[in-house]
């Protein structure tokens, strides 16, 4: 998979890294609708989308300024009729069940008090169990 590189991502805040793009490489879409929990700058779902021209994605993110990001990416990439960028939190997701037909995420993974705690709030939402913790991510999921 070739990824586009010059996507619009923060400056000062959560950038992408590999564990998303491997996601996004060895993701296996079933179905036609996809949604991708904590969707970041969108790069996991564009990268879906990249490999699978049929699938359509809802990128739900709790951040604005990543959700601008996610939206923008998508337009850059000619994908913004298919992939929809929803602000919202994975505790209260407004979906119905089996509403999409797979679902991806990338979910902060450390436990709050272990490992480097970033200054930077969004970083730090983005690695530690802060807010939503892994069962959230997990229970939004089924």
């Amino acid at each position: 998979m070739t990824f586009p590189r010059g996507l619009l991502q923060p400056a000062a805040g959560y950038r992408f890294s590999l564990d998303a793009l491997l996601l996004a490489a060895f993701a296996r879409p079933r179905g036609r609708v996809g949604l991708d929990l904590g969707a970041g700058c969108g790069v996991v779902g564009l990268g879906v989308l990249v490999r699978a021209p049929h699938v359509r994605m809802l990128a739900v993110e709790q951040d604005a300024e990543l959700c601008a990001c996610a939206a923008a990416n998508a337009a850059r990439l000619g994908a913004a009729q298919r992939l929809h960028v929803l602000r919202a939190d994975v505790r209260r997701l407004p979906l119905a069940p089996e509403s999409v037909d797979f679902v991806l995420g990338n979910p902060p993974y450390r436990c709050p008090g272990t490992g480097k705690v970033s200054p930077q709030p969004m970083r730090r939402a983005a690695r530690f169990e802060s807010g939503a913790t892994l069962a959230d991510f997990l229970r939004a999921a089924s």
